[in-house]
């Protein structure tokens, strides 16, 4: 049986001893540059002598864009490098953004919508006790929200465990078997802030529709889906916000 390659101490310290080359490279091209006008200009200036002035002055004229070609092309190396690696992560990042919103048009509502049929509902608040309907969500895995509809499924009122919760251990103060009658009527009659929004869209439209649904009404976390889009319609399913999120990274 073959044993995989090991790696070196050296074959990790390329890339390090790489950098640190083309540092010293171009820190020696740039001072060595500036030395060298600063020398050439100070003969010019300092000496008195035609002859040297001029030869000096002719060197000068020779060897300074020479000097300033390799000054510019050390600083383009290094700058223009990092301006290339910010454009390229924000490019990056923008195509990203652009990739899941493509992704949320492409998809119908109803490929990530929980069905009628798997929604927990009540129909008649004045009659459901709270307590129970907490017992029926803890069921089915401490689902959180609680659609109200009337007896043809058109959406009325919209209800969080989390509400149900601070409605009867917080707001209310009485005893257990107060407590025990205490229906969705009761809590929507004394707690309207409770009642929580939530947006329509129909069975043809898109995750991104939805989404957009969503971010039109402050604090909606719920898209019900009817056929038409409308409230006055049958609910067939609805969609969450960590529906969104759990669709986007499948």
């Amino acid at each position: 049986m073959n044993k995989p390659a090991r790696r070196t101490k050296f074959d990790n310290s390329i890339p390090a001893v790489q950098t640190q080359t083309r540092n010293w490279l171009a820190l020696g091209i740039t001072g060595i540059s500036i030395v060298g006008v600063v020398i050439l200009g100070s003969t010019i200036i300092i000496v008195n002598d035609d002859g040297v002035t001029q030869r000096a002055q002719t060197v000068l004229n020779a060897v300074l864009p020479l000097l300033g070609t390799w000054v510019g092309t050390v600083l383009a190396y290094f700058f223009s490098r990092e301006n290339f690696e910010t454009a390229s992560r924000s490019v990056e990042r923008l195509t990203q953004q652009l990739t899941l919103q493509e992704k949320l048009e492409s998809l119908p509502v109803t490929s990530a919508m929980i069905p009628r049929n798997k929604m927990i509902t009540i129909k008649d608040p004045p009659k459901s006790i709270l307590l129970d309907v907490l017992a029926q969500l803890e069921s089915k895995g401490n689902a959180k929200r609680l659609p109200i509809l009337d007896n043809n499924d058109y959406p009325q009122a919209l209800l969080f465990r989390e509400g149900i919760v601070d409605y009867l251990y917080r707001y209310k103060t009485g005893t257990d078997d107060e407590r025990k009658v205490l229906t969705a009527q009761n809590l929507l009659d004394e707690r309207p802030d409770l009642n929580k929004p939530y947006a329509v869209v129909g069975e043809n439209d898109t995750l991104a529709d939805a989404q957009e649904a969503m971010l039109r009404l402050p604090e909606c976390r719920v898209v019900f889906i009817t056929k038409s889009g409308q409230k006055n319609d049958a609910i067939i399913g609805m969609i969450t916000n960590t529906d969104f999120a759990s669709k986007i990274q499948a």
